[in-house]
Protein backbone atom coordinates (compact mmCIF):
# COMPACT_ATOMS: atom_id res chain seq x y z
CA UNK A 1 0.00 0.00 0.00
CA UNK A 2 1.33 3.48 -0.87
CA UNK A 3 2.06 6.11 1.80
CA UNK A 4 -1.00 8.19 2.69
CA UNK A 5 -3.48 5.41 1.80
CA UNK A 6 -5.75 3.60 4.22
CA UNK A 7 -7.40 0.24 3.75
CA UNK A 8 -10.00 -1.39 6.00
CA UNK A 9 -10.91 -4.99 5.27
CA UNK A 10 -12.62 -7.98 6.84
CA UNK A 11 -15.42 -5.91 8.36
CA UNK A 12 -18.75 -7.60 9.14
CA UNK A 13 -21.75 -6.32 7.15
CA UNK A 14 -23.92 -3.58 8.65
CA UNK A 15 -21.16 -2.23 10.85
CA UNK A 16 -20.57 1.39 11.70
CA UNK A 17 -16.98 2.46 12.34
CA UNK A 18 -15.64 5.84 13.33
CA UNK A 19 -12.16 6.72 12.19
CA UNK A 20 -10.27 9.78 13.41
CA UNK A 21 -7.32 10.89 11.33
CA UNK A 22 -4.91 13.28 13.01
CA UNK A 23 -2.42 15.30 10.98
CA UNK A 24 0.39 15.79 13.50
CA UNK A 25 2.26 18.14 11.16
CA UNK A 26 -0.27 20.86 12.07
CA UNK A 27 0.32 22.19 15.61
CA UNK A 28 -2.65 22.25 18.00
CA UNK A 29 -4.04 25.75 18.53
CA UNK A 30 -6.46 27.55 20.81
CA UNK A 31 -9.57 29.10 19.27
CA UNK A 32 -9.45 32.78 18.37
CA UNK A 33 -12.12 34.42 20.57
CA UNK A 34 -13.80 37.82 20.55
CA UNK A 35 -15.38 38.87 23.85
CA UNK A 36 -17.87 41.52 24.87
CA UNK A 37 -17.30 42.31 28.56
CA UNK A 38 -18.28 45.80 29.74
CA UNK A 39 -15.88 47.82 31.92
CA UNK A 40 -18.70 49.31 34.08
CA UNK A 41 -21.87 47.95 35.67
CA UNK A 42 -24.34 49.00 38.32
CA UNK A 43 -25.21 46.93 41.36
CA UNK A 44 -28.14 44.65 40.51
CA UNK A 45 -28.03 45.56 36.81
CA UNK A 46 -28.35 42.57 34.45
CA UNK A 47 -25.32 42.82 32.17
CA UNK A 48 -25.06 40.78 28.94
CA UNK A 49 -21.65 39.21 28.23
CA UNK A 50 -20.61 37.23 25.16
CA UNK A 51 -17.72 35.37 23.59
CA UNK A 52 -17.54 33.94 20.07
CA UNK A 53 -14.93 32.01 18.10
CA UNK A 54 -13.82 33.53 14.80
CA UNK A 55 -15.13 31.65 11.75
CA UNK A 56 -11.60 30.97 10.49
CA UNK A 57 -10.24 29.72 13.84
CA UNK A 58 -10.16 26.38 15.59
CA UNK A 59 -13.72 25.45 16.64
CA UNK A 60 -14.61 26.06 20.29
CA UNK A 61 -16.29 23.33 22.33
CA UNK A 62 -17.05 24.90 25.73
CA UNK A 63 -17.23 28.41 27.19
CA UNK A 64 -16.86 28.77 30.98
CA UNK A 65 -17.35 32.14 32.72
CA UNK A 66 -16.17 33.16 36.21
CA UNK A 67 -17.62 36.53 37.29
CA UNK A 68 -15.22 37.08 40.19
CA UNK A 69 -17.95 36.99 42.84
CA UNK A 70 -18.25 33.23 43.27
CA UNK A 71 -20.74 32.80 40.42
CA UNK A 72 -19.95 30.90 37.21
CA UNK A 73 -21.83 30.20 33.97
CA UNK A 74 -21.38 28.37 30.69
CA UNK A 75 -22.21 29.22 27.09
CA UNK A 76 -21.33 31.82 24.49
CA UNK A 77 -23.88 34.34 25.79
CA UNK A 78 -24.75 34.97 29.42
CA UNK A 79 -26.19 37.64 31.70
CA UNK A 80 -24.91 38.51 35.17
CA UNK A 81 -25.83 40.95 37.95
CA UNK A 82 -23.40 41.72 40.77
CA UNK A 83 -24.98 42.12 44.22
CA UNK A 84 -22.41 44.55 45.65
CA UNK A 85 -19.94 47.10 44.41
CA UNK A 86 -16.25 46.62 43.72
CA UNK A 87 -13.82 45.65 41.01
CA UNK A 88 -14.44 42.13 39.72
CA UNK A 89 -12.14 40.10 37.49
CA UNK A 90 -14.34 38.39 34.90
CA UNK A 91 -12.57 35.40 33.38
CA UNK A 92 -13.52 33.21 30.44
CA UNK A 93 -11.97 29.91 29.44
CA UNK A 94 -12.77 28.46 26.03
CA UNK A 95 -11.81 24.87 25.27
CA UNK A 96 -10.89 24.30 21.63
CA UNK A 97 -11.40 21.17 19.57
CA UNK A 98 -7.61 20.58 19.57
CA UNK A 99 -7.61 20.40 23.39
CA UNK A 100 -5.92 23.79 23.72
CA UNK A 101 -7.72 26.41 25.84
CA UNK A 102 -8.07 30.16 25.35
CA UNK A 103 -8.10 32.27 28.54
CA UNK A 104 -8.76 35.96 28.98
CA UNK A 105 -9.95 38.26 31.74
CA UNK A 106 -11.32 41.77 32.11
CA UNK A 107 -12.04 43.96 35.11
CA UNK A 108 -15.59 45.17 35.64
CA UNK A 109 -16.08 48.12 38.00
CA UNK A 110 -19.44 47.70 39.74
CA UNK A 111 -20.84 50.84 41.40
CA UNK A 112 -24.03 52.13 42.92
CA UNK A 113 -26.16 51.51 45.93
CA UNK A 114 -29.00 49.15 46.69
CA UNK A 115 -32.09 50.64 48.24
CA UNK A 116 -33.73 48.32 50.72
CA UNK A 117 -37.30 49.35 51.42
CA UNK A 118 -38.32 49.89 55.02
CA UNK A 119 -40.22 46.95 56.45
CA UNK A 120 -43.96 47.26 56.58
CA UNK A 121 -45.30 47.79 60.01
CA UNK A 122 -46.63 44.56 61.44
CA UNK A 123 -50.03 44.70 63.03
CA UNK A 124 -51.21 41.46 64.60
CA UNK A 125 -54.73 40.41 63.78
CA UNK A 126 -57.01 39.81 66.74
Amino acid sequence: MAAGQLSISDQPPHTVRLLKIVDESVPAQAPSITTNIPAQAGIGESIPLSAHAAEDSVPALTYTWDFGDGVTATGTNTVHAWTHGGKFMVQITVEGVDGVSYHTSSTVNVTGTVTIPAPERYTPKP
